[in-house]
């Protein structure tokens, strides 16, 4: 990169937090080509019992979503970032809070929070998730 081993690592930082940023803004505004454009073609996501395979059943699981009328707002926080020596593989754990709302009035609104344990590989100037883990922590039904 630039040869200066911090200023390199806080760009990576950076346009990690942004891509964790853009993914909240990508998944709850419905907008799927953005979403693709944060994860690695070949991808791999599991998002605890709620789903679990690769970039495009992603797609169509979030598209489906939307379909039921399901109404998403992330917020990610708590971002820690972790690379090898050589700089070639980097990993995040970060914290994520989720309102799930529903159209269906029967389908109670939630609250859930827990962790993003993700895989980061470079492509180009940007970095794309390799590898995604959710594990949830709380998970709380709002009273309407």
């Amino acid at each position: 990169m630039n040869g200066c081993r911090e200023c390199d690592h806080l760009s990576m930082r950076s346009r990690i937090a942004e891509a964790l940023a853009n993914y909240c803004h990508c998944f709850d505004g419905g907008d799927y080509d953005g979403l693709r454009n944060i994860f690695a073609d070949a991808a791999s996501i599991e998002l605890g019992q709620s789903f679990s395979g690769s970039l495009d059943e992603f797609v169509l699981w979030a598209t489906e979503q939307r379909r039921l009328g399901r109404q998403y707002s992330h917020h990610v926080t708590n971002m820690v970032v972790e690379e090898n020596e050589r700089g070639d593989a980097v990993s995040s754990i970060s914290a994520v809070s989720a309102l799930v709302a529903s159209d269906d009035a029967k389908i109670p609104s939630r609250l859930v929070h827990g962790i993003y344990t993700d895989s980061w590989v470079r492509s180009g100037s940007s970095w794309r998730i390799r590898k995604r883990a959710y594990r949830p922590r709380i998970t709380a039904n709002l009273s309407g």
